[in-house]
Protein backbone atom coordinates (compact mmCIF):
# COMPACT_ATOMS: atom_id res chain seq x y z
CA UNK A 1 0.00 0.00 0.00
CA UNK A 2 2.75 2.49 0.94
CA UNK A 3 4.70 1.59 -2.20
CA UNK A 4 1.64 2.29 -4.35
CA UNK A 5 1.15 5.67 -2.66
CA UNK A 6 4.80 6.57 -3.27
CA UNK A 7 4.53 5.64 -6.94
CA UNK A 8 1.36 7.73 -7.23
CA UNK A 9 3.21 10.67 -5.65
CA UNK A 10 6.13 10.32 -8.07
CA UNK A 11 3.73 10.04 -11.01
CA UNK A 12 1.91 13.21 -9.88
CA UNK A 13 5.24 15.05 -9.56
CA UNK A 14 6.22 14.06 -13.09
CA UNK A 15 2.84 15.19 -14.44
CA UNK A 16 3.43 18.59 -12.83
CA UNK A 17 6.72 18.86 -14.71
CA UNK A 18 8.88 17.98 -11.74
CA UNK A 19 10.57 14.88 -13.08
CA UNK A 20 12.71 14.28 -10.01
CA UNK A 21 11.34 13.87 -6.54
CA UNK A 22 11.50 17.01 -4.42
CA UNK A 23 14.36 15.67 -2.28
CA UNK A 24 16.42 14.92 -5.40
CA UNK A 25 16.18 18.35 -7.00
CA UNK A 26 19.00 20.84 -6.84
CA UNK A 27 18.56 23.97 -4.75
CA UNK A 28 18.47 27.15 -6.79
CA UNK A 29 20.38 29.97 -5.18
CA UNK A 30 19.13 33.47 -5.84
CA UNK A 31 19.68 36.92 -4.38
CA UNK A 32 17.57 36.16 -1.33
CA UNK A 33 19.09 32.71 -0.72
CA UNK A 34 22.55 33.54 0.52
CA UNK A 35 24.36 32.76 3.75
CA UNK A 36 24.09 35.47 6.39
CA UNK A 37 26.69 38.22 6.08
CA UNK A 38 27.47 38.58 9.77
CA UNK A 39 29.73 37.00 12.37
CA UNK A 40 27.06 34.58 13.53
CA UNK A 41 26.87 36.16 16.97
CA UNK A 42 23.42 37.36 18.00
CA UNK A 43 23.50 39.57 21.08
CA UNK A 44 20.72 40.15 23.62
CA UNK A 45 20.55 42.53 26.56
CA UNK A 46 19.63 41.44 30.11
CA UNK A 47 15.92 41.84 29.29
CA UNK A 48 16.13 39.52 26.27
CA UNK A 49 15.95 42.26 23.63
CA UNK A 50 18.16 41.85 20.60
CA UNK A 51 21.13 44.23 20.49
CA UNK A 52 22.19 45.21 16.94
CA UNK A 53 25.89 45.54 17.82
CA UNK A 54 28.32 45.48 20.71
CA UNK A 55 27.92 48.46 23.03
CA UNK A 56 30.88 50.88 22.87
CA UNK A 57 33.67 49.97 25.28
CA UNK A 58 32.63 46.36 25.75
CA UNK A 59 34.16 43.25 24.31
CA UNK A 60 32.64 39.93 23.27
CA UNK A 61 34.60 38.23 26.03
CA UNK A 62 32.95 40.38 28.73
CA UNK A 63 29.49 39.75 27.32
CA UNK A 64 29.95 35.98 27.23
CA UNK A 65 31.31 35.90 30.79
CA UNK A 66 28.42 38.04 32.04
CA UNK A 67 25.88 35.58 30.65
CA UNK A 68 27.52 32.53 32.25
Amino acid sequence: EDDAELKAYDRAAMEEGGGDSVWQRGILMGERCQPPDFSGIILYDVKGNRVPQLPPGSSELNIFHASL
